[in-house]
């Protein structure tokens, strides 16, 4: 072929991709209920924490800061920017017979992906004297209805 034949082919193929490239303007807006979430995915290493490790062994071990997905950022067009959680996600200090029990709930779990975080999704993590005494919510249950006692 000449080169007038590609000259032709590639101004024909600019003006096609040019043509493509301009019919959106304006990125997808992606509900986050659809970015790939899967339920019942760990995120944390909530599994490896045992009885009797330290306050500081927990926080350390698990995960900060946990990315759940993604969302269309405010300040770049066409960029997304990540959905993030702070783990521990709640805290709360119990106070039974004069003893002070610190109970951190981790979000620990993706149950059901509709942008809230149910308790159902957070694991409770119960310390006493600086050490990890229970975890779940049966232990937390147990511990609040000895108080009630």
């Amino acid at each position: 072929m000449s080169a007038k034949i590609y000259q032709s082919l590639f101004i024909a193929f600019s003006l096609f991709i040019s043509g493509c490239a301009s019919l959106e303007t304006q990125p997808a807006r992606v509900p986050v209920q659809t970015v790939n979430v899967h339920a019942k995915r760990a995120l944390t290493k909530i599994s490896h924490v045992t009885l009797g490790m330290s306050y500081q062994e927990v926080v350390s071990m698990m995960n900060q800061n946990i990315k759940i997905g993604y969302q269309a950022s405010k300040a770049v067009d066409g960029a997304y920017e990540a959905i993030s959680v702070k783990n521990p996600y709640r805290v709360e200090i119990l106070n039974q017979s004069n003893k002070l029990y610190n109970v951190l709930y981790y979000f620990s779990q993706i149950n059901n992906p509709d942008g809230l975080i149910s308790d159902d999704e957070l694991t409770p993590c119960i310390f006493y004297d600086q050490k990890l005494i229970g975890q779940g919510w049966d232990d937390l249950n147990k511990l609040k209805q000895s108080r009630d006692s």
